[in-house]
C-alpha cells in the first residue's frame, strides 16, 4: 500500500493513538473524511487499526457528517460497516444525511 495509505497503517504498527485528538476535537478519521473520496482509504486503515467511527469533535460532527458534506460515498460505507452511528446530531442538530442533501 502506497501513499497516505500506507503512511497510517505504517504510524499505527508503531501504536499511534488512532483516536488522538487536535485542538477541535477532530481526530485522523475526521480528516480522512474531510479529504472524501481520497481519504477513503486512509479512513479503512484508521477503522482497521481501532480508530472509533463515531468519535466526536467539539461541533459534535463525527466522520460520518464530514463524509456526508463531502459525498464521498467510499468514507460513508467504511463509517457504516465500522458501526458509525447513522443519526448522530452535531451542535446543530443536524445528521449525516442533512449534510449529504444540502
Amino acid at each position: 500500500m502506497a501513499g497516505r495509505d500506507g503512511a497510517v497503517q505504517e504510524l499505527l504498527a508503531l501504536r499511534a493513538w488512532a483516536d488522538a485528538r487536535d485542538a477541535a476535537g477532530m481526530t485522523p478519521s475526521h480528516s480522512a473524511a474531510l479529504a472524501g473520496d481520497a481519504g477513503a482509504g486512509a479512513l479503512r486503515a484508521l477503522l482497521d487499526g481501532g480508530a472509533l467511527p463515531s468519535a466526536s469533535c467539539a461541533a459534535l460532527r463525527t466522520p460520518l457528517h464530514l463524509a456526508a458534506q463531502e459525498g464521498s460515498v467510499q468514507a460513508v460505507e467504511a463509517l457504516l460497516r465500522a458501526g458509525a452511528l447513522l443519526d448522530a446530531q452535531d451542535r446543530r442538530m443536524d445528521t449525516p444525511l442533512h449534510l449529504a442533501a444540502p
